[in-house]
């Protein structure tokens, strides 16, 4: 009997909030790097943001890779968590500053526009996926391929590709759909060949 194969997709609420305070902290870096949310807030990010975020990303991968922690309790239970690694706080206007993005990106995520719109904007792309991916032999070794998607490339954070299990942007399944399959393929082929 073949064994079956399953795509599961979700837009990860916390992976996005990473992507989301990414966007900040390069515009603020650069005035010309302009992506949402276009906004200017008044906060002072951790002087090694890039490899605190680097940090974080990979370490939030993991806990999702293990089941070890669901993606929207990882946002909500661990507020404090993002602003403690990330942010410089020893003061009062940037906790403020924090609480005002954190706010902000909860209130689009929860919205149609945010969580929503961002699975949407995918779906028509998945019977595309799975016949390309179980068009290959080697595919039936795996049950299962996991994909969290984020709304914008993640430019700071590490691997984006495991065993059964890959963090994708809309614009991979779009721009770079051709560059990902070989990639995708790698996540669930069967090791033991």
């Amino acid at each position: 009997m073949k064994r079956s194969f399953l795509i599961a997709l979700e837009p990860s609420h916390t992976l996005n909030f990473m992507i989301y305070l990414q966007n900040i902290y390069l515009q603020q870096e650069n005035a010309e790097y302009r992506k949402f949310p276009y906004i200017k807030p008044n906060v002072i990010f951790h002087e090694d943001f890039a490899q605190h975020f680097k940090e974080l990303w990979e370490e939030l991968t993991e806990k999702m890779i293990e089941g070890s922690a669901i993606d929207s309790e990882l946002f909500v239970c661990h507020k404090d968590m993002f602003y403690d690694r990330l942010f410089i706080g020893a003061s009062k206007d940037n906790e403020e500053a924090y609480t005002t993005i954190y706010d902000s990106f909860k209130v689009w995520w929860e919205s149609m526009a945010g969580g929503f719109s961002i699975e949407s904007s995918v779906y028509n792309k998945l019977d595309q996926l799975y016949s390309e991916l179980t068009s290959f032999p080697d595919t039936t070794a795996s049950e299962r391929l996991d994909i969290k998607l984020i709304y914008d490339q993640c430019l700071l954070g590490g691997s984006v590709f495991y065993r059964n299990f890959a963090i994708l942007s809309i614009d991979d399944f779009y721009i770079n759909y051709k560059k990902i399959i070989p990639k995708l393929r790698q996540c669930i082929a069967d090791e033991s060949k």
